[in-house]
């Protein structure tokens, strides 16, 4: 037997200047398009933040790295990667 509803929590690691809104408008509407004519899709959005790429040279960047070499003691170095950190949306717009 199958059952009657079925549920997923559903995210996205953006990058760049990607904008959360339109990508959950294109997943929206890409699974929408898919649905089976007998099926129906619900959507709650429960936040986003904008993608932001900080430099590595930003004032607040180094002294994280300075706070975390002094903790760890050895020198932190920097990896490129992504995140999910409010907080880095609010350091690109301190600099």
């Amino acid at each position: 037997m199958l059952p009657a509803e079925a549920h997923a929590k559903i995210s996205f690691r953006l990058v760049g200047e990607q904008d959360p809104l339109k990508i959950a408008n294109v997943f929206r509407s890409y699974v929408e398009h898919e649905l089976p004519a007998d099926c129906k899709a619900v959507f709650h959005e429960i936040g986003g933040h904008p993608a932001a790429t900080v430099p590595i040279d930003c004032e607040l960047v180094r002294d994280a790295r300075d706070a975390l070499s002094e903790e760890w003691g050895t020198q932190a170095i920097f990896v490129g990667s992504g995140v999910s950190i409010p907080v880095v949306g609010h350091f690109k717009k301190q600099q």
